[in-house]
């Protein structure tokens, strides 16, 4: 007997059409308003148009349909100014209320996620300069591994051990994860919008602003994610490779004689390194875990040696035999993991990454 669907309920959900106004508009300010002084110039154009609504003296005198038509027209012409899509601008116009009070509303929506986007220029040179890394980091008991100045202070080897991977690993995600702490933080993030107002001798709309910001922020907080994630240019593969690079600089092997990712003529050898030095061919495979990769090492006769770098976590018996014995392959892993493994012990072509310098070295004089 199967079992029984279970199917998403879905009664009453109510979307407020400043969420999905403020939405709209984020998503395309994002794209065309990179300047800050254009940011600038349309909230003020903006504001404007709030005044005229708050003024007894502009729109008042007309119908209230007239007013918003007047209003729409103005916006139209204003996005235009600063290069919003015309697709958008349909979209943002259509969203907009025909009530003049919500109406209001929806341009102080729109000022709001221009403010937005400053505080998230803010957050973003944070995390460009590791701010919200090194927080993490501390809070993890392991800010020695943060840092420029601390990168280049640790030795190649020791990048090849599995505690520097780990964090190498978590790098990606840590500032998302205090950037996540820090949106709920609504007083520390208030300050900044404060400045931000009074720089725009716009105080007298404080108060609504904020209200406008917590209503928004929930949404707000997801594009933010996705601009930080885009930023994200770091893989730990690449990474990896990286570091086996400067284990390799490290044991004096010329930068010139260390060619990057060389395929073989069809149904040969895989290198992620190639070595030619001292007459000798030496290749080498980089991959973090092995999973099915260990198929990829296929004997090669022009080779003199062939080394597999791998952390070890993954590592069988089965697989380093294949390794090892069919591929007559040596094998680096992590000090951490070879201490661990007893049958990594056990066979005498599968090395600590820290037996590496001695072992090239010995193999090319």
């Amino acid at each position: 007997m199967g079992r029984k669907k279970i199917k998403l309920s879905i009664k009453n959900l109510s979307v407020d059409s400043s969420v999905l106004l403020g939405y709209f508009f984020l998503k395309e300010a994002i794209k065309v308003l990179k300047s800050k002084k254009k940011r600038h110039d349309l909230r003020k154009e903006l504001f404007k148009l709030i005044e005229n609504i708050d003024s007894p003296d502009s729109y008042r005198p007309l119908s209230q349909e007239k007013m918003v038509r007047n209003l729409k027209t103005e916006l139209e012409d204003i996005f235009s100014q600063y290069e919003i899509s015309f697709f958008t601008t349909l979209l943002l116009i259509n969203t907009l209320s025909a009530d003049i009070e919500t109406l209001r509303k929806h341009l102080l929506v729109l000022i709001t996620s221009l403010y937005f986007l400053e505080i998230k220029e803010m957050i973003l040179e944070a995390k460009r300069e590791g701010l919200f890394e090194k927080l993490v980091f501390k809070n993890l008991g392991m800010e020695d591994y943060t840092g420029e100045e601390a990168e280049e202070e640790i030795p190649p080897v020791k990048k090849l051990q599995l505690q520097y991977d780990l964090v190498d690993v978590i790098k990606p995600y840590t500032s998302r994860v205090a950037i996540a702490k820090f949106s709920e933080q609504f007083e520390e993030i208030f300050q900044n919008l404060n400045k931000l107002i009074k720089e725009d001798n716009q105080e007298k709309f404080k108060a609504e602003i904020k209200e406008t910001y917590e209503l928004l922020s929930s949404q707000f907080q997801n594009i933010l994610f996705e601009s930080v994630k885009q930023s994200d240019t770091s893989l730990s593969g690449d990474n990896y490779e990286a570091r086996i690079e400067d284990l390799l600089l490290a044991c004096g092997i010329d930068k010139e004689k260390i060619q990057r990712r060389v395929h073989e003529e069809k149904g040969g050898q895989e290198h992620d390194f190639l070595i030619c030095l001292n007459d000798k061919r030496i290749s080498i495979g980089a991959k973090r875990t092995q999973r099915e990769r260990y198929k990829q090492y296929r004997p090669s006769e022009n080779i003199d040696l062939s080394i597999v770098f791998t952390l070890g976590i993954d590592l069988t018996e089965d697989k380093v035999k294949v390794i090892t014995e069919d591929y007559n392959s040596y094998i680096f892993v992590a000090d951490e993991v070879y201490e661990q493994k007893e049958f990594l012990k056990g066979n005498k072509k599968v090395k600590k990454v820290s037996e590496f310098p001695e072992f090239i070295k010995n193999f090319l004089q």
